[in-house]
């Protein structure tokens, strides 16, 4: 169902009203945006769009299930400021269910903090960040302490040169050039539709065609990944944005581990639980749905999925953004010990103290150029 149609399904077909709300969130307004699907969205795209279409119904109370996650800074302040400016003028209760401590302290007069299904604490937003008397919270607070891997002076493991999707109707991206060396991390960054999961998919060999030059190890890689080798597809791994849509929701967590072992030909007894191991999660999980896991949860098993294969370059299409900062934490580490061990990282991500955790460098998109740079 396009844009248009899913907004129309709420407000009666209003197109000022409809476009008003667009422009308020930070989304195009004209008709080429509107006749889009979900699946020419990117993520923070998709997201702003379902907020669109609960805010023009005009609701008493709203319930926002982490509506920050996948938004750029700027985007994610537009959209705060938009929520206390509506919520004033319509006198609605809000109910942020979230892990973003940053947002909430910004909007929410109260928080209530759950563990386990356990409240921990339970009071004002202001006074609970001053004094936190849980250790999760006093553990969220905390500074994050993961170490900045060291790049080495090693040959480019991938060289990208002005690559470009080949459809512009699809992304703003200007034309990309960019090395990744073994042990490096490169942080991508930049505004919320600008095209940064398409660069993901397209290296992975998914979104094909594309114009411009990919090599690995000196060899070019085909742009579409049944025409690269068993070794190249083993070589490059992508961990998607949206885990909820990439794992089959009727097969286990083991089963998708295992196939992904057989597939790269690397099974052997205990493996899925080593995997699981690997990303922080019990051996049991093997046994679980996708939908008996959280957000969280279920980035960690698409990540332990991308490196069953053993790759040496990872793409990270936003990985941190569905975790709370204890389980993000533990990824930021899980991705520092791989890269001490030469792996590359290309690191997609809107959250910039993350990128500083890990990354050595950073390209910076925009709808002009992209300038590489230091992640400072």
């Amino acid at each position: 169902m396009s844009v248009r149609r899913q907004l129309n399904e709420f407000h009666h077909g209003d197109a000022s009203a409809i476009r008003e709300m667009l422009a308020s969130l930070g989304l195009p307004q004209d008709d080429a945006f509107l006749q889009r699907f979900p699946h020419q969205l990117s993520g923070g795209q998709r997201r702003r769009v379902a907020l669109a279409r609960v805010l023009l119904k005009r609701p008493q109370l709203l319930i926002l299930d982490e509506p920050f996650a996948g938004l750029d800074r700027r985007h994610r302040e537009q959209m705060m400021a938009e929520l206390r400016q509506l919520q004033r003028q319509y006198r609605f209760a809000l109910l942020l269910i979230g892990h973003q401590l940053n947002a909430v302290a910004e909007i929410a007069q109260r928080m209530l903090v759950l563990h386990n299904g356990q409240q921990l604490e339970y009071g004002d937003t202001r006074q609970l960040f001053a004094t936190p008397k849980s250790p999760l919270l006093q553990a969220w607070l905390s500074p994050v302490t993961c170490s900045r891997p060291v790049t080495t002076e090693d040959e480019p493991l991938l060289r990208v040169a002005h690559w470009h999707p080949g459809d512009s109707r699809q992304t703003a991206l200007p034309a990309l050039s960019f090395a990744l060396h073994p042990g490096q991390c490169l942080a991508v960054t930049g505004p919320s539709g600008i095209g940064k999961s398409t660069l993901a998919r397209s290296l992975a060999g998914l979104n094909p065609p594309h114009q411009g030059a990919i090599t690995l190890d000196d060899r070019p890689l085909a742009s579409d990944v049944r025409r690269r080798s068993r070794e190249q597809q083993r070589a490059i791994a992508l961990v998607p944005q949206d885990p909820a849509h990439s794992l089959h929701p009727l097969r286990s967590v083991g089963q998708q581990l295992q196939q992904a072992l057989d597939r790269h030909r690397l099974s052997h007894p205990g493996s899925v639980a080593a995997l699981l191991h690997k990303v922080g999660l019990p051996g049991d999980y093997a046994r679980r749905l996708p939908r008996e896991l959280s957000g969280g949860e279920q980035q960690r098993v698409a990540l332990a999925r991308a490196l069953a294969g053993q790759p040496s370059v990872l793409i990270c299409d936003e990985v941190t953004s569905a975790l709370d900062v204890l389980s993000a934490r533990t990824i930021l580490q899980l991705l520092s010990q791989l890269l001490t061990q030469g792996m590359a990282v290309l690191f997609i991500t809107h959250d910039v103290p993350a990128a500083r955790q890990i990354c050595t460098a950073g390209l910076h998109l925009s709808g002009d150029d992209a300038d590489p740079g230091a992640v400072v």
